[in-house]
C-alpha cells in the first residue's frame, strides 16, 4: 500500500487504473481530433473562398465526388443525401430581390446565395412539395467553421424524417385526421387545385425552428391564410422564402395585412392567397408584442433536456386562444423529454394531448418512425 502524509493508502484497483488508462487514451484521441478538425477547417476554409470567388462572378465551382459526413451525438439521423435532388439557382428579379430577410449576413458575411442550392421534390401524400436547400450540410459546416461558429449546428440544412411525417401530418388536418393517406392526399388534391373548404382555411400557422420549413410549406398548400416560419439561423429562413416563391406562394415581409390595412385576423379573407413570412426568431427572448398563431407546427425541438422548459414557454407566447399545436418527435430518441413536455404543457398551460399518432417516413432507402402530437388549449 502507498502512503501519505503518515497514512496508509489503499493501491489503485485493477478497474481504477484501467479507467485511468482508458481516459488517457481519450483525451490523446480527443487532442489529435482537435488538431485534425483545425487542419481540415483551414483546409475548407480555402475551398470555401474558392467557391464564394466563382459564386461572386456569376459561376458554380465545381463538387468534387467525395462526401464528408459530419454528427452530433444529440442530432437525429436523416437521410445524409437525396439522389433525385436537382441544382437550383434562384431567379432574378423577383420579390425576394428585395425582402429584407434574404440580404440578412449570417456571421456578418453569407447568404444563402453563397451555398449551392438543389431543390427537393418531397411527395406529401400525393402531391409534391418543392424545397430547396442546401446541397449539403458540410456546406454549411464549412461556412460555420470559416466564421470560428464550430459549435453551430448545421443539420437544418438537411430533410429529416420528422418534417416529413408532420407535414403529412398537416395536410391530414384538411379532414380534421392526422396521418390517414388516402384523407392526407385528398386534403392536399383540393388545396392545390384552388379550394378552401377545409379546417386549415383562413387559419394562421407558424413553422416555429422551422429549418426548411416543410411542414409550414404544407401548411400554406393545403389553405393556411398566413404561414410564418421562425428559426434563429437566417439561412435557413431564406431557404423557406426560396421555397416559397418555389412552390408559388406570395411571400411578403413583415406582418401580413388585410385588404383594410389592418394585421389579418383568423378568418378574415386575404387577396393573395395564402402569404408567408419570416422572422429570425430566438425562443429564449420573446418580445411583449409576439403576435399568436390559431397553429403553431415544431419538429425534432425535444432532443436536449434543457429545451423542453424554453419549448413549453412557447405555449402561451405563440398560441391564439383555441389554438393548437401539432409536434413531430422519433419515438425512442427523447421519451423522457416528450414526457416531460407533455406534463408541463398541460399543468402549466392548459394544452392537452388529444391525438397521438406513430407513423413510418420511407424514403431513399431509409425508414424511420416518427411521433406527430395534436396538442390543444382547453
Amino acid at each position: 500500500n502507498l502512503t501519505w502524509k503518515g497514512r496508509e493508502l489503499a493501491r489503485p484497483s485493477t478497474f481504477t487504473s484501467a479507467r485511468a488508462s482508458t481516459m488517457s487514451a481519450l483525451g490523446a484521441a480527443a487532442s489529435l481530433m482537435r488538431r485534425a478538425a483545425s487542419i481540415g477547417a483551414s483546409t475548407r476554409g480555402a475551398s470555401r473562398v474558392h467557391r464564394r470567388s466563382h459564386h461572386d462572378s456569376g459561376h458554380r465551382a465545381p463538387r468534387g465526388a467525395t462526401r464528408r459526413r459530419h454528427h452530433q451525438p444529440n442530432q437525429p439521423r436523416g437521410w445524409w443525401a437525396i439522389a433525385d435532388a436537382a441544382a437550383y439557382d434562384p431567379p432574378q428579379g423577383g420579390a425576394l430581390d428585395t425582402h429584407p430577410i434574404m440580404s440578412v449576413k449570417t456571421g456578418g458575411r453569407f447568404t444563402i446565395r453563397d451555398l449551392d442550392l438543389v431543390v427537393d421534390e418531397v411527395d406529401i401524400g400525393g402531391a409534391f412539395i418543392k424545397v430547396v436547400r442546401p446541397k449539403s450540410e458540410d456546406d454549411v459546416l464549412d461556412l460555420y467553421v470559416e466564421m470560428g461558429r464550430e459549435d453551430a449546428d448545421p443539420y437544418w440544412a438537411a430533410l429529416w424524417p420528422s418534417s416529413i411525417a408532420l407535414a403529412k401530418g398537416v395536410a391530414g388536418v384538411g379532414d380534421g385526421v392526422i396521418g390517414d393517406g388516402v384523407n392526407e392526399r385528398n386534403a392536399m388534391d383540393r388545396s392545390v387545385a384552388g379550394s378552401r373548404g377545409n379546417l386549415m382555411s383562413g387559419m394562421s400557422v407558424c413553422d416555429v425552428g422551422a429549418g426548411l420549413g416543410l411542414a409550414g410549406l404544407a401548411a400554406a398548400m393545403c389553405g393556411a391564410k398566413t404561414v410564418a416560419f421562425y428559426d434563429r439561423e437566417p439561412l435557413a429562413l431564406q431557404c423557406c422564402l426560396l421555397s416559397a416563391e418555389a412552390n408559388g406562394l406570395a411571400v411578403v415581409a413583415g406582418t401580413p395585412v388585410g385588404r383594410d390595412g389592418d394585421e389579418d385576423e383568423p378568418g378574415e379573407s386575404s387577396s393573395m392567397g395564402t402569404v408567408c413570412v419570416a422572422e429570425v426568431f430566438d425562443w429564449n427572448n420573446v418580445s411583449d408584442t409576439q403576435r399568436t398563431f390559431d397553429l403553431v407546427l415544431a419538429c425534432d425541438v425535444l432532443y436536449e433536456t434543457h429545451a423542453v422548459s424554453p419549448v413549453c414557454a412557447l405555449i402561451p407566447k405563440l398560441t391564439s386562444k383555441r389554438g393548437r399545436w401539432m409536434v413531430a418527435d422519433p419515438p425512442n430518441r427523447a421519451p423522457k423529454n416528450r414526457a416531460a413536455f407533455l406534463a408541463q404543457a398541460e399543468t402549466d398551460h392548459g394544452m392537452t394531448l388529444v391525438r397521438e399518432r406513430r407513423t413510418t417516413v420511407t424514403r431513399c432507402g431509409s425508414s424511420d418512425d416518427v411521433l406527430v402530437l395534436d396538442l390543444r388549449l382547453r
